[in-house]
Parts: C-alpha cells; structure tokens; sequence
C-alpha cells in the first residue's frame, strides 16, 4: 500500500494547477518566456503566493490573478495603487477580487486597443 503525505498531495496539486494554467496559456496563444520546467513551476508559484496574499484561493481566481500578471507584469498590483487597494480590500471576497480585476483588465487592453 502507498502512503501519500499532505505535503505530496500538494505538490501534486500545484503541479496540475500549473499546468492547467499553461494549457490554458497556450489555447490563447500566450508565449512563456521561461526556458526551462523549474523555472516555470518557481514562477507560477511565486505568483500563486502572492494571488493567496490577497484572498484568492480557488484556481479561477488564482488563475486570473496570474493571466493579469502575465500581462501587466510583475508587481503590477503595486504599479496600479487601485489594484493594490482593491486587491487588499478585506470587504470584498475573493470572487468580486477575480471579478474586478479580470474586468479591469480587460478594459486597459480594451482602452489600448482603442488608442491604437
């Protein structure tokens, strides 16, 4: 018989995650710059860390909170003080926090796409 520990099941969990995540990336032609497997999983799971930091915890809201990342980069939420305080607003639950910033995303890309 196999004894899986919590800390395995995990893992395993975030694998899957990441990838979930990847795959979806990938159907909507979105390129990961990062060369190598390890750096992808350091990656994803630093941005998950910081996705928990505000609240987000299912994998649709962790996986917004990344895709907004990926397109705004890095420390965007710092970047953009109303993503910071909205984010960080303990009134909101975690869906209206996927909600808004997946529509406030979309309206910088829409509003861009305008300018053009």
């Amino acid at each position: 018989m196999f004894i899986i520990t919590d800390k395995q099941l995990t893992e395993f969990g975030e694998f899957i995650f990441v990838e979930k995540v990847l795959n979806l990336f990938a159907e909507i032609n979105m390129q990961c710059n990062l060369e190598e497997e390890g750096e992808i999983q350091q990656y994803m799971g630093s941005l998950t860390a910081q996705a928990r930091q505000y609240g987000l915890t299912t994998e649709k809201q962790i996986a917004v909170f990344i895709y907004a990342s990926w397109l705004m980069g890095l420390g965007f939420e710092q970047k953009f003080t109303i993503v910071g305080t909205t984010l960080s607003n303990q009134g909101l639950s975690a869906d209206q926090k996927m909600y808004w910033l997946s529509n406030w995303t979309s309206s910088i890309f829409n509003t861009l796409k305008e300018t053009k």
